[in-house]
């Protein structure tokens, strides 16, 4: 099990189907402007990973919901009356293809890529994966 930080809590959990060894963790930073994460969790030889998927800030358009498609694509819903969704592959490690942030344009350290400011009337930044 995947300690989390004293600072988050886990929101949802959900296995993913067909796949004993992988599963989603949405967890919220914060009660005031909350930001909701996408987290996946898989089992390895080494213990688990975890690997980000997305996070996003805001009560009324933030993360509402995410849950797997298929055993390798995660589906994760917006709020708001648009209830925008974005869909992320899966890699064979438990790696997503990218990363998808709202509200902030900082890369994760511990992904190699780039930030790509998309034009939206709010910031999605996908941090694309270089895969070696």
């Amino acid at each position: 099990m995947f300690l989390l930080d004293h600072d988050e809590w886990a929101v949802k959990t959900q296995a993913a189907p067909d796949r004993g060894d992988r599963r989603l963790v949405m967890v919220q930073y914060h009660d005031f402007d909350p930001e909701r994460c996408l987290y996946v969790h898989q089992d390895g030889l080494l213990g688990e990973r975890r690997w980000k998927v997305g996070c996003f800030m805001g009560e009324e358009y933030g993360l509402r919901d995410a849950m797997w498609a298929s055993p390798d694509q995660v589906r994760m819903t917006l709020g708001g009356a648009s209830q925008e969704s974005y869909e992320v592959t899966i890699l064979p490690s438990g790696q997503p293809e990218k990363v998808l942030l709202y509200g902030s344009l900082i890369c994760p350290g511990d992904l190699h890529g780039e930030c790509q400011e998309t034009e939206r009337s709010r910031v999605i930044t996908q941090v694309e994966l270089v895969l070696s």
